[in-house]
């Protein structure tokens, strides 16, 4: 899998946030030749939240020699979290942190989006680093007899084989492919995507700050329309304060300084612990929020003629308050990435494949994602009508019913752990088995692999 010009195969990475590095920590393992283009020039800059972290997913961080170094910035969230209603009042605590840990060696494990940005950024080899490009905004794609070309903003132009749009929920890469679909085939209008495929009907203020609680601790006030969730981690503090829109909309919206303020301020006395509301925090001069509308939705169009597939939010896009949104996207990166192996395996004595054969592979990636996917995108925007009491019905399952404590125990032994299970590992990496549980996994990561699939 040289990139040799007698055989070359590469990939174009759009997008150097952290699903793009992680697919690029993949593809260097796999042997695959690859570039990633990025428009910020310091995709390290703390414009973000907090990032949750499965113990599935620990699991590829460990095979991609990451782990180590993780777990030196990530807090493990092992505390029941605490639910309040608006008056302060008392009314659940949830089990399901610990029942992770004794399911599967491992709990969820919290860390600041910009510094697990800039670990696994600084965790790519030199000669991998040297690929990841900043400052490079996309401007275009096309086609050629044998791959793709792509050019950006500054003129500048890469060849390859592959995109791989993995630029997030507005992705100029999916609004390419989908003109670049319908400038082949008009009849596929009334069936593809529309520009805008993700609807958003929360809105949310998110704000990091200096930790003022111990490390781990997870909160939750609910009310209607409107709820809070706290989080701690080693350094740093977080809070996401949702409120539903007046009416859905799929526009992108942008909230000015003085919206936001205004918003926080509304806040204000909101508890998100015993001793902490929610003017506390903003209040702390270190404390970095941003605001933003929740775009939901899951793209139906995910490839196209074997040289474009979009992975992460750019295929997808779920509420942040079950953290399953990035972990969604490493699980679409080792799924694409061990199709693409294994076709090139395949391929070694006869050449680089074909568009065909890599849309087959592409076809093959989007079956394996988008089951997984549908049920997580149904927990994702079910907690967020649930912590907001969109209906009576939710109102009464939030409030009462899911405090029992056995129904928790129930629902998280039934449905959550057997998806954890089955989480995906790259499957050409073999390494020791990192955590170990009540509960096997269903693909191991220390595995025999065959000669010819050693690279």
């Amino acid at each position: 899998m040289s990139s040799d010009p007698e055989s070359p195969f590469r990939a174009i990475i759009i997008g150097g946030g952290p699903v793009g590095i992680v697919a690029a920590h993949a593809l260097h393992h796999a042997g695959i030749d690859f570039i990633v283009l990025e428009q910020h020039s310091d995709s390290c800059k703390d414009v973000g939240a907090s990032l949750i972290v499965s113990p599935h997913n620990l699991r590829v961080f460990h095979q991609l020699d990451l782990y180590e170094h993780l777990v030196e910035i990530g807090v493990p969230l092992l505390h029941h979290s605490q639910g309040y209603t608006k008056p302060k009042r008392k009314f659940r605590r949830s089990y399901t942190l610990s029942l992770f840990q004794k399911s599967f060696g491992s709990s969820l494990v919290a860390f600041h989006r910009a510094h697990l940005i800039k670990a696994i950024y600084d965790g790519l080899p030199g000669s991998a680093k040297s690929r990841y490009l900043s400052g490079k905004r996309l401007a275009d794609i096309a086609t050629t007899s044998t791959g793709v070309e792509v050019t950006c903003t500054d003129g500048s132009s890469y060849q390859g084989s592959i995109v791989i749009g993995a630029d997030g929920a507005h992705s100029k890469t999916r609004s390419i492919m989908r003109r670049l679909a319908l400038q082949a085939n008009s009849s596929l209008t009334s069936t593809w995507d529309s520009e805008t495929p993700f609807k958003s009907t929360y809105k949310c203020l998110w704000a990091s700050f200096r930790r003022p609680s111990e490390p781990g601790d997870s909160y939750e006030t609910q009310g209607r329309d409107r709820s809070t969730m706290y989080l701690t981690g080693r350094d740093k503090g977080w809070i996401f304060l949702y409120e539903k829109l007046g009416q859905p909309s799929s526009e992108r919206h942008f909230y000015d300084k003085k919206t936001l303020a205004s918003f926080g301020d509304s806040f204000e006395d909101w508890p998100l612990t015993e001793n902490l509301t929610v003017k506390d925090v903003l209040g702390d001069p270190s404390a970095v929020a941003g605001m933003t509308n929740l775009e939901e939705g899951i793209a139906k169009n995910v490839s196209w003629n074997g040289r474009i597939v979009l992975i992460g939010d750019a295929w997808h896009k779920f509420t942040p308050n079950s953290g399953l949104g990035f972990n969604n996207g490493i699980q679409d990166a080792v799924s694409l990435c061990n199709k693409l192996r294994a076709l090139l395996v395949s391929h070694t004595r006869e050449g680089k494949p074909d568009a065909a054969a890599l849309q087959t592979a592409f076809d093959r990636y989007q079956a394996e994602r988008s089951e997984p996917l549908r049920s997580d995108f149904a927990r994702s925007a079910g907690a967020t009508r649930l912590s907001t009491w969109e209906t009576r019905r939710e109102y009464l399952l939030g409030r009462f019913v899911y405090s029992i404590a056995f129904i928790q125990r129930f629902l998280t032994t039934r449905y959550v752990c057997p998806r954890i299970r089955k989480g995906l590992v790259l499957d050409y990496i073999s390494t020791s088995e990192p955590f170990q549980g009540k509960i096997p996994w269903a693909f191991p990561t220390e595995k025999h692999l065959k000669a010819e699939e050693i690279i």
